[in-house]
């Protein structure tokens, strides 16, 4: 156990390590903590299993620094620029989320690499000219925060047309740099681009990202889906309120109601490459669906879209999101509670940030 936790530590040592809050920094006391929480026969099985998820998944700032260095160059070689000083000189960086989201501290990190590897800086983006916009953001899940973004800013006005206008006729041009996706998801958030902008939206931006999770059916699944447990009450339970939930919200709203979405087909994936082998995958998803609703009981809140694996939409029908993709400056909400949850007395592993 000892070695087992040094060795996670080794993978997320750097969490929330350069705010200078020890509050929030990752220890090998704090995995202690945590990881007792779990009955005694699965905790030496959950950090060995984490170890594999973690060097998979978990990016710490040296591995962003080192992803965006190469995201400058691989744009500046393929975009017709001789030096990313070039590139830099006719792109602006959009920074549209609030000061204290992921996308402004992506931008800092973006002008530490840009001082440390190439010697300029991001006060001097489309100096020259702006042909370019540059969207940079850490994590995908459900994608609407993306969405709701880029929508706002194609249908701004500039002068007396749109940027939407502007990509359309190739007068500029549009980048989405993400580090990571998950697939199904983006594809989710494409369709209503199409829907509600236009129908070759696809066609006005290019997306980049370092690392694409397969959670689409027939995929890879990289990321928390179980199969049934037809033996647990527990989980059968919870189920049932997730669906009353969920139908009585789509009432409510109008909306239509969703297929339930519980339940990977125990063939699926067909071939394990996430975790350590398919019988390790089954056993590490029940145990974190069970704590998380155990969690969620004692916490007793009464949130439409907060579920045992993290984050949904409050009309769909699953146990959360389940996304295994975190990175050293916080922990996504559609992660399985486990990491990030302090409701119901539970000490999480992961100190999420409030905003």
């Amino acid at each position: 156990m000892t070695e087992l936790i040094g060795d996670i530590y080794a993978l997320i040592g750097d969490y929330r390590n350069d705010e200078g809050d020890t509050s929030v920094q990752m220890r090998p006391e704090r995995i202690k903590k945590w990881i007792d929480q779990f009955e005694e026969s699965d905790r030496e099985f959950i950090l060995t299993e984490l170890k594999v998820i973690f060097s998979q998944r978990y990016l710490s700032k040296a591995a962003v620094k080192k992803c965006l260095g190469e995201g400058l160059i691989y744009i500046q070689s393929n975009f017709g620029y001789k030096t990313v000083e070039e590139l830099i000189k006719e792109t602006s960086f959009l920074n549209l989320q609030r000061a204290n989201k992921s996308q402004p501290t992506m931008l800092k990190i973006l002008n530490e690499v840009l001082n440390e590897k190439f010697d300029l800086d991001i006060a001097s983006a489309g100096s020259v000219t702006v042909k370019n916009y540059l969207y940079l953001d850490d994590v995908l899940c459900t994608g609407n925060t993306f969405y709701q973004e880029i929508k706002r800013w194609v249908e701004l006005p500039i002068n007396d047309s749109t940027n939407l206008k502007l990509l359309q006729t190739k007068k500029i041009r549009l980048w989405v740099l993400y580090l990571i996706i998950h697939r199904n998801n983006y594809l989710k958030k494409l369709y209503q681009f199409r829907m509600n902008i236009d129908n070759d939206f696809e066609d006005c931006f290019t997306l980049m990202r370092f690392t694409e999770v397969e959670n689409f059916p027939g995929g890879k699944l990289d990321l928390v889906f179980p199969i049934e447990d037809a033996d647990s009450n527990l989980i059968s339970s919870y189920k049932e309120q997730v669906v009353t939930n969920v139908n009585k919200y789509c009432n409510e709203h109008s909306i239509r109601n969703a297929p339930e979405e519980f339940y990977r087909s125990a063939n699926q994936p067909s071939q394990e490459s996430f975790f350590s082998n398919a019988e390790n995958r089954k056993r590490f998803e029940w145990i974190i669906l069970k704590k998380g609703i155990e969690i969620l009981n004692r916490a007793s809140v009464n949130i439409p879209n907060l579920r045992a694996l993290g984050y949904s939409l409050p009309s769909h029908k699953n146990f959360g999101f389940g996304t295994l993709s975190m990175t050293w400056r916080n922990i996504p909400n559609n992660c399985p509670l486990i990491f990030w949850y302090s409701g119901g007395g539970f000490f999480p592993l992961f100190v999420k940030h409030s905003t």
